[in-house]
């Protein structure tokens, strides 16, 4: 956790964060986000993933394995272009799994 990320939860600007809150009180912060998890906006990717996850289950045919909290976490930083292939499996995938389309 950086200060950023505790002045976000807080809901304070850094500088105030820095002037208010003592190294040992940001100590102390840091473990309870190492028990509890993530603090402030980065808890809501958590919460948007098991959502995901459990919706995606839910739907999944017998033979698709489950999916994990993991890869429905959104990946930060991390680019990657996706070909004409892979665009089209997951509009076509969506589509069959929102039944828009029926198919195998």
């Amino acid at each position: 956790m950086a200060w950023f990320e505790l002045a976000l939860a807080l809901g304070m600007p850094v500088a105030e964060a820095q002037r208010r809150v003592s190294s040992a009180e940001f100590v102390e912060w840091l473990a309870f986000q190492t028990i509890y998890g993530p603090l402030g906006p980065n808890r809501g990717d958590y919460h948007a993933a098991q959502l995901e996850s459990s919706m995606v289950n839910i739907w999944r045919g017998k033979s698709q394995k489950a999916v994990g909290l993991g890869e429905c976490l959104l990946q930060w930083g991390k680019k990657k272009k996706q070909t004409a292939r892979e665009m089209f499996t997951i509009a076509k995938d969506w589509l069959l799994r929102s039944g828009a389309i029926k198919g195998k």
